[in-house]
């Protein structure tokens, strides 16, 4: 498992997430922290939920295990957009399944992924984040499905995409976030895809996997491929890890 740098509250801005989300790849540490760490929680604070966000880059070479490593994740546990609507748009997002989580991590040990950038980060509820997690691109088309059976193209000069999460505490050992990829239009302005909004209910120490069917092929999930430049190209995972809820009083 990975050492955590810090055991501090990191309030992620938008800038921060940006420039995370653009870090040279460092070393690899051993494993993923799937434990939660419930250390952080404070009595007095507002509700909402700590969480830590994994950025995994790792060569396409090892799709393989990429797609071992979601046979442990449920991806009809969430709701909102079908699976089947999220597939289509080349986007995956599942629920990691407690009881697979020593063969998830048996995968995760034998990816060279370059990059584990973990970001602890208390999200107060209700309250928006967004993590630039997709490769920038110039002169790019994008083709949406619709929940209609319909695709609609647009393009545009320079995007990225980002993925917004919402929490929201069911009790204090539950979690409900919404998921909501978003064209990232420039630094300050991005445009919600509210067809692909997702709602997951995720236990205390649960974790949600977000990627895509095929990081070359079209659609939205060719972002999670951080460059087009071949052979340096890397695929990615976006891991988000429920360390503890923290409820309102009442709960």
């Amino acid at each position: 498992m990975c050492k955590q740098g810090s055991r501090g509250l990191v309030c992620v801005t938008c800038s921060a997430v940006l420039l995370w989300g653009c870090q040279r790849p460092q070393p690899r540490a051993e494993g993923l922290p799937f434990q939660p760490t419930a250390d952080r929680v404070r009595e007095g604070r507002q509700p909402g939920i700590f969480y830590t966000v994994y950025l995994l880059q790792l060569a396409h070479e090892e799709h393989g295990l990429v797609e071992e490593l979601w046979q442990y994740v449920d991806e009809d546990a969430p709701q909102g957009a079908s699976r089947q609507l999220r597939r289509r748009n080349n986007l995956r997002v599942g629920l990691l399944q407690d009881r697979f989580r020593t063969q998830a991590e048996a995968v995760l040990e034998r990816m060279r992924t370059e990059q584990i950038s973990p970001v602890p980060t208390f999200g107060p509820a209700g309250k928006l984040q967004f993590f630039a997690c997709g490769g920038s691109r110039k002169s790019v088309s994008v083709f949406l499905w619709t929940a209609e059976d319909e695709v609609l193209a647009r393009s545009f000069s320079h995007l990225s995409l980002a993925v917004e999460v919402e929490a929201a505490p069911a009790h204090e050992k539950l979690v409900e976030l919404v998921v909501t990829p978003a064209l990232l239009l420039e630094t300050t302005r991005r445009q919600p895809i509210r067809a692909l909004r997702t709602v997951v209910r995720c236990p205390a120490g649960g974790s949600l996997v977000v990627g895509a069917v095929d990081p070359r092929g079209e659609g939205l999930g060719k972002f999670f491929q951080t460059s087009e430049n071949i052979p340096d190209d890397r695929e990615q995972l976006l891991v988000i890890t429920v360390d503890a809820v923290l409820p309102s009083r009442s709960d």
